[in-house]
């Protein structure tokens, strides 16, 4: 939805109704007899294709982990994105100082260069929000993900002004904050000023399990 801006709403958000596909997982590409990246400049210079097979086999390697490449791929092919995020800001919305903060807290052990090429990938999955095909996003963060303090005060407030500057504009992207609620405040995504149900947290996990199960129609 284009221009949301941050809007506080319940420990649980209803969304809107999607068309849901059944897309089968993209398998990674098994390729038993790669060359070695000699071999492939051996064989550039031999027949004179100025990097063309050196650069093809750097194509063949995923930059994402196993888990996360399905995902980045189809990340280039959606029409609509809706993320929630308990704890971080999720990847595709991070500052670069905030991604490499998080990449220098679990790597310890890397190198700066090494840092320097995970947010540059990370970068890249940013540019599907620029181009003239952008999906829909739609960004749930709870609370604590603000109070987090990633980076250092200065990494924080970037990163904070980032998120708050996402929602004013008209770049069909809509971001909301669940703060921490004793209930469970819900209501329509489409229609921000409108009225809320608030359930008692026994009474809506009653209520989505009965759905669940097939007692209530959804």
């Amino acid at each position: 939805m284009s221009g949301c801006l941050p809007t506080c709403v319940g420990s649980v958000l209803v969304t809107l109704p999607v068309v849901r596909l059944d897309i089968a997982p993209v398998k990674k590409r098994s390729w038993p007899h790669l060359p070695k990246p000699d071999d492939a400049q051996r064989i550039d210079r031999a027949l004179g294709t100025d990097g063309f097979f050196a650069r093809w086999l750097e194509d063949l390697e995923s930059k994402y982990t196993d888990h996360f490449a399905a995902v980045a791929e189809l990340e280039q092919l959606a029409v609509v994105i809706q993320q929630f995020a308990l704890s971080l800001v999720p990847g595709m919305l991070q500052t670069d100082d905030y991604a490499r903060a998080r990449f220098r807290a679990y790597r310890p052990n890397h190198t700066a260069e090494e840092l320097d090429e995970l947010v540059v990938i990370r970068t890249e999955r940013r540019r599907i929000l620029d181009g003239p095909s952008q999906p829909v996003v739609w960004t749930l963060l709870d609370e604590a993900v603000l109070r987090r303090c990633v980076g250092g005060p200065q990494v924080k407030a970037e990163q904070l002004r980032k998120l708050a500057d996402m929602g004013g504009g008209d770049q069909g992207e809509c971001l909301e904050v669940a703060p921490n609620h004793p209930n469970v405040p819900v209501r329509d995504s489409k229609t921000t000023p409108g009225p809320t149900l608030v359930f008692s947290t026994h009474g809506w996990t009653a209520f989505v399990t009965a759905v669940k199960e097939g007692h209530i129609e959804a």
